[in-house]
């Protein structure tokens, strides 16, 4: 089975669900992105390349109805609401839809969402709240081709939808996507939960625990408006915090090993919401990459 994207904590999606305070699966920002430009170097030189296009956002009225991918949109995701809760998403390259994600609420809560690749059940994602907060989020995703060789079963599932993710500025180090890669042709089933802690709107920390490694992440924040505030990842993160990641430090440990990676961003403002932000990375302490994002809003 030809599989995209939402892979464990290669977290490989940035077609998005929502949520609000009052009822999830609702998403209208006072500010909305239209356009997004990235530029990302690497290396002690930190040679700036032009930073490009790297998603276009299509509103209908309050509506989020399409991102686009890349310069050239061959790659896109498709939004379909329940009055003005989401309720299925579709994904296309070039036309042609690959999968779709649906989800389940009960009242005013996201119970559940499930995504399909060809008619098939990829990926299952269980929600628990405490209050109006979502505090545990239990991941079952499903393989029916798990004897490719590695390198392979990599390449297919990793899509531009994992660039896109950064956009949430977590930094997945190329270590843990190796192990999960690894371990996922054990078993023809691969589950994991996320645990969160709060302060008032904000996430403080997460932690994804799996069979044999965790994952422990903590945040700090500045004072201003979040863009991406209940507009979250594809179900496998779905808890967003209202202000802007001004640290974050990961810790992660397997096996009796254990890996640190670092974030560091600063942001230009326009008022209350950024319209630039940069992100420096840290593996163990040594500088891996920077990653800058520019934001652009419907006038």
């Amino acid at each position: 089975m030809k599989k995209y994207g939402f892979l464990t904590t290669v977290c490989v999606g940035l077609a998005l669900i929502f949520t609000a305070c009052d009822k999830e699966g609702v998403y209208n920002p006072k500010q909305k992105i239209s356009k997004i430009y990235a530029q990302s170097y690497y290396g002690l030189e930190k040679i700036k390349p032009p930073k490009e296009l790297a998603e276009t956002w299509t509103w209908d009225k309050n509506l989020l109805v399409k991102i686009a991918y890349g310069t050239d949109g061959q790659s896109y995701d498709v939004f379909e609401y329940d009055g003005k809760q989401i309720s299925k998403i579709k994904n296309y390259y070039d036309g042609e839809q690959e999968g779709y994600l649906t989800f389940t609420y009960e009242k005013s809560k996201l119970k559940k969402a499930e995504y399909f690749y060809e008619s098939t059940l990829s990926l299952l994602t269980e929600i628990t709240h405490v209050g109006d907060k979502i505090t545990k989020v239990k991941v079952t995703e499903y393989y029916d081709d798990i004897e490719e060789e590695e390198e392979e079963y990599f390449a297919k599932n990793f899509t531009h939808k994992d660039k896109a993710f950064r956009l949430m500025h977590f930094f997945i180090p190329g270590q843990k996507k190796h192990l999960l890669h690894k371990n996922l042709h054990k078993s023809e089933t691969y589950s994991y939960t996320i645990d969160y802690v709060y302060n008032g709107d904000n996430i403080t920390s997460e932690k994804w625990i799996y069979e044999d490694a965790t994952d422990f992440t903590t945040y700090t924040y500045d004072d201003k408006l979040s863009p991406y505030y209940n507009l979250i990842n594809y179900a496998e993160s779905p808890a967003t915090s209202k202000n802007n990641i001004l640290t974050m430090k990961q810790q992660f440990s397997y096996d009796g090993e254990s890996d640190e990676f670092t974030g560091t961003f600063t942001y230009e403002y326009d008022g209350k919401w950024p319209v630039k932000s940069t992100g420096e990375y840290k593996s163990n302490g040594e500088y891996e990459f920077t990653d800058v994002y520019y934001y652009e809003y419907v006038k």
